[in-house]
């Protein structure tokens, strides 16, 4: 007879995991773009756009990191993991910041794309 796995160990650990690792993957990145804007002295414009690719980048590694756990679903994990990260990066703005409408729909079609490419690319990458 096979065992029941724990609604924890198969859904909210695995997912818990992939977030966590996009964060550190965006905070890590959105580090290296400032890094590369201080040194090439980039206009102060182009802070938005890192910022972005900084967010997808987040987005894409926790896609991908879930998509390989789960190994199936790849859509799916990936708008999961694109939107808690979304809502995280919301959560932030409304803090520490201010949320437009144009900023809303930039970010969250970054993520949900960014996601759902980590998702598929997780889940069709062979070990």
């Amino acid at each position: 007879m096979r065992r029941m796995r724990s609604l924890k160990e198969h859904i909210a650990l695995p997912f818990g995991i992939a977030v966590t690792a996009g964060a550190f993957a965006a905070i890590a990145f959105l580090l290296l773009t400032s890094l590369a804007v201080f040194m090439l002295q980039l206009p102060s414009g182009w802070g938005y756009v890192m910022g972005l690719v900084s967010l997808a980048a987040g987005c894409l590694t926790a896609g991908y990191v879930l998509g390989r756990k789960k190994k199936r679903s790849g859509i799916k994990q990936g708008v999961l993991c694109g939107t808690a990260l979304f809502l995280l990066c919301l959560i932030g703005g409304v803090i520490f910041g201010s949320v437009t409408a144009g900023g809303f729909f930039a970010k969250l079609t970054v993520c949900l794309i960014a996601g759902i490419a980590g998702g598929v690319l997780g889940v069709n990458s062979e070990r």
